[in-house]
């Protein structure tokens, strides 16, 4: 390994890597979301990374590989500069399979909850004019919390009570903040009475 095939992977193209190895990317202006990899955030026009979730980022892809995949520094150079997929990837790198179209169940991890709403609380009744009787009905009955980092968790239930993913919401109301648990593409919903005819 010379310090030209360093650099080529430091600069090769995050997103064009994910593509090729089948992971599934949500575009958003100059932002790319890598979907099954839960708060993973690629910047195309400096190609730096950041995963909301872990709060960690990087400014190249070398270093996303190592951080993200677990990958060690010369199979991540490899991987990179390199136009062929490798054929043994890292051991918790798990590769769509185009031919069979397999789904890979991912373990759901649900943010870790607070010991109190406040500020979800606070948000949602100030900011967002919620009244306060919903905004607890939400909490007594498992379908909101906070996490530790005071975003609010609203969580999505199955029609047997599971939980199948959640929608995280920033409560500072200054800088918007939205990532999605789960990605099975469903939206939260509530029901109140038994036709609704408002949102």
């Amino acid at each position: 390994m010379n310090k030209e095939q360093i650099t080529n992977a430091r600069n090769a193209s995050l997103t064009d890597y994910f593509q090729r190895n089948g992971f599934k990317t949500e575009r958003h202006g100059v932002e790319v979301y890598v979907k099954e990899i839960q708060g993973l955030c690629i910047n195309e026009e400096s190609n730096s990374w950041y995963n909301h979730y872990t709060c960690k980022g990087g400014n190249n892809a070398v270093n996303c590989l190592t951080e993200i995949l677990g990958m060690d520094f010369k199979d991540a150079v490899n991987e990179l500069a390199s136009e062929v997929i490798s054929v043994n990837p890292p051991q918790n790198f798990q590769r769509y399979d185009k031919t069979e179209k397999k789904k890979v169940d991912v373990e759901l991890q649900m943010p870790e909850r607070n010991s109190d709403e406040k500020k979800v609380f606070a948000y949602l009744a100030q900011t967002r004019k919620i009244p306060a009787v919903i905004i607890s009905n939400f909490i007594k009955s498992g379908l909101l919390y906070q996490d530790t980092r005071g975003n609010a968790i609203f969580v999505r239930r199955d029609t047997d009570g599971n939980i199948v993913g959640g929608e995280v919401h920033g409560t500072n109301s200054y800088k918007r903040y939205k990532q999605e648990i789960g990605g099975d593409g469903r939206a939260f919903s509530f029901k109140v009475g038994e036709n609704p005819d408002k949102v």
